[in-house]
C-alpha cells in the first residue's frame, strides 16, 4: 500500500492495532531513512456495527430498533415488493461476539413472480434506500455524516457463493460470484448530498476508499481489516470536517456485481462486529 508523489511517498500498513505506538523506517535499496514514531488512531464501534438491533415492518427487516436511530439500510424495501427481505438478522455470530447477539445475513435472490423479475444482491450499507424508477442503481443513497477521518475498516465475515452465475437472468458458465466489502469517505456540498451506485467509486468528491481485495469463500468467520487509501491529490479540510461536510459510506454486498444484476442466486454473506479506526487530523 505505497503511493509515490514526486520525491515523497505515503505507506498505508493494514492490521495495526488501534491506539498503539509504532516505530517505522523507510528503505529503498541500500538507503534507509530515519526512524519515525507514530501512534495509530482510535477505534470506534459503529452504531449497531454488531448488528444486534433489528425490527420488522411487514415483510421488511430493518437493521435498527423500532425506536432507534437509523444508520444502516438495505435494499429490502425494493425486494419485498415482489418477494422477501434479502438482508436479515441471524443468530450465527462470530465466536468473539457477546452471547445472545445477532449478525447480518445478506443473500442474493431472484425477486419476482414466476419468471418475471430481477436478480437482487443482499446488501447492507450506511445511508438510506429510496426506490428510483427506472434508474434502480440510484436507489442506494450511500453515506452518513462523519466528523472524523477514517483510517481502517474492521470486522468479520463468512461467505458462500451460489452455484450458477447469471447475467440478466442468463447462465454464464465461466464466472463465479464473490462478495464485496468497502468504505468510501467523501466530501459533500449543496449539490452532492450522497453518492449512489452510479458514482460510489468515480465521484471527484471521494477522499479515500477502503475495499477488500482478498475476499474468498469461507465457512469460518474471517477477519477483514482494510486501510482507507487516500486518493491522489486529495486532502481533508478540517474546518469542513468539523462542520459535518463529509460522509462515510460502508457497504456490504453478497454479489460484487449485484447492481448490474449479475451474480448467483444463493450467494450468502454474513457480517458481524464492524468497527472503524480513525484520526482527527
Amino acid at each position: 500500500y505505497i503511493t509515490a508523489n514526486g520525491g515523497s511517498f505515503t505507506a498505508c500498513v493494514p492490521h495495526l492495532k488501534a491506539n498503539t505506538a509504532y516505530t517505522c523506517r523507510a528503505y529503498s535499496g541500500e538507503d534507509k531513512g530515519e526512524e519515525v514514531e507514530f501512534t495509530t488512531g482510535t477505534a470506534i464501534e459503529l452504531p449497531n456495527g454488531s448488528f444486534d438491533e433489528w425490527h420488522k415492518t411487514g415483510k421488511v427487516w430493518n437493521p435498527w430498533t423500532e425506536s432507534g436511530t437509523q444508520i444502516w439500510d438495505s435494499g429490502n424495501d425494493g425486494a419485498t415488493t415482489l418477494g422477501e427481505s434479502i438482508t436479515i438478522p441471524t443468530s450465527d455470530t462470530w465466536s468473539g461476539a457477546p452471547m445472545g447477539g445477532q449478525a447480518a445475513q445478506l443473500s442474493s435472490k431472484f425477486v419476482g413472480l414466476g419468471s418475471v423479475g430481477k436478480f437482487a444482491a443482499g446488501n447492507l450499507f450506511t445511508g438510506s434506500f429510496k426506490i428510483v424508477i427506472p434508474e434502480v442503481v440510484k436507489a442506494t443513497k450511500f453515506g452518513v455524516p462523519f466528523t472524523h477521518i477514517p483510517t481502517s475498516l474492521k470486522g468479520y465475515y463468512k461467505y458462500k457463493a451460489g452455484t450458477e452465475f447469471t447475467v440478466d437472468g442468463k447462465p454464464v458458465s465461466d464466472r463465479k460470484d464473490i462478495c464485496d466489502i468497502y468504505g468510501v469517505f467523501y466530501e459533500t456540498d449543496d449539490y452532492v448530498k450522497t453518492l449512489d451506485g452510479t458514482n460510489i467509486f468515480t465521484s471527484p468528491k471521494i477522499i479515500s476508499i477502503a475495499r477488500i481485495n482478498n475476499a474468498k469463500e469461507t465457512d469460518q468467520w474471517t477477519e477483514f481489516n482494510i486501510p482507507f487509501i487516500t486518493q491522489p491529490g486529495k486532502t481533508v479540510d478540517l474546518q469542513k470536517l468539523d462542520d459535518g461536510k463529509y460522509n462515510l459510506a460502508i457497504v456490504f454486498s453478497s454479489s460484487i456485481k449485484g447492481d448490474l444484476f449479475e451474480g448467483a442466486v444463493g450467494s450468502t454473506l454474513y457480517i458481524d462486529e464492524v468497527e472503524l479506526s480513525y484520526t482527527d487530523n
